[in-house]
């Protein structure tokens, strides 16, 4: 595979499971990075915020999106 662009910005501490939450991340990366249209290089940005009482995460990238019909499928 060709390079990567990686932006990654300012993320909120979070607490738990270590091995869960490098999972989570883990694959999150790496779909984001595999999953493009042919000939489109990668580009991903991580982010999180603090919303009140609630921390939001999120991996932005350039992908081919997943299909709503799938959406159920996603974290098992």
């Amino acid at each position: 595979p060709g390079p990567v662009a990686f932006e990654l910005e300012g993320l909120p501490s979070v607490h738990g499971d270590a091995a869960l939450l490098e999972r989570v991340w883990r694959e999150l990366l790496a779909n984001a990075a595999k999953f493009v249209p042919p000939g489109t290089a990668p580009e991903i940005t991580v982010f999180g915020r603090v919303a009140g009482a609630d921390l939001v995460f999120g991996v932005r990238d350039r992908g081919i999106g997943i299909p709503p019909a799938h959406a159920d499928r996603l974290f098992k």
